[in-house]
């Protein structure tokens, strides 16, 4: 496997590790209109966000983008939840500094996962890019 193979294999992982402490902690199923899945990678962690539509980071922002639920996970000493939140309201946190992390001081990969049924495909990575996201004009900034 390639470095991009086993980058996509552990988001995949957390993808599904997300899910599961969702199911758990919220005891509701996990909301249909989500169609994808960013993981942003460091080496020490991963912060994936789901959404309804493209944020703007791998194409144009879909007009009806919405994210969803956040989720961070760590990888050491063994894959585990740190953070995990719907919309406003968090569902579980193992540590109250994990939000003081600056996750992006650090080299960031991007991985895009397109919702297929009940599961996530990997689609493409890419670098992480700030300029992607500082570019975006969202509908309600003047």
């Amino acid at each position: 496997m390639n470095a991009q193979e086993d980058q996509a294999k552990l988001g995949g992982q957390a993808i599904s590790l997300c899910l599961a402490e969702y199911a758990v902690l919220s005891q509701k199923d996990f909301p249909e209109s989500i169609d994808r899945a960013y993981v942003d990678a460091r080496v020490d962690m991963l912060d994936l966000l789901f959404t309804h539509g493209e944020g703007g980071s791998f194409g144009e922002r879909d007009k009806d983008y919405q994210a969803y639920i956040a989720c961070r996970v760590l990888l050491s000493p063994d894959m585990e939840v740190q953070a995990l939140r719907e919309g406003f309201s968090l569902l579980k946190v193992t540590d109250e500094d994990y939000s003081k992390v600056d996750f992006y001081s650090e080299p960031v990969e991007e991985l895009l996962y397109l919702r297929e049924g009940e599961a996530f495909k990997f689609i493409k990575s890419q670098p992480f890019s700030p300029e992607r996201i500082d570019a975006l004009q969202f509908p309600d900034d003047p």
